[in-house]
């Protein structure tokens, strides 16, 4: 069963802001993917394998080559901000 503080602290997580009529429309949207994970839970599955690709078939890869397909300059051309031969980009860590 979920409350409104979790749906709340979920709301806050995912930097939504929720009406009191969306809250409770988000709550009983939660409750029901919570059932139905539980009733996943039940499941007995001793002996299945796990499943890499429900296709059944695997994405083939390319062989590993360096190239120099673009100047440093021809990169960073377009850059907002740049210096040193970088991106520069506002600070997201606080003391880094």
């Amino acid at each position: 069963m979920t409350d409104e503080t979790i749906v709340c602290h979920v709301a806050r997580l995912a930097k939504i802001g929720l009406t009191e009529d969306e809250k409770g429309l988000f709550q009983k949207d939660l409750e029901r993917m919570l059932a139905f994970l539980s009733a996943l839970n039940q499941l007995v599955t001793d002996g299945v394998e796990p499943l890499r690709t429900p296709a059944g078939h695997v994405c083939p890869l390319r062989a590993d080559e360096v190239a120099q397909d673009a100047s440093v300059d021809q990169i960073l051309f377009n850059a907002p901000s740049q210096g040193q031969n970088m991106f520069l980009v506002p600070t997201m860590v606080e003391g880094a």
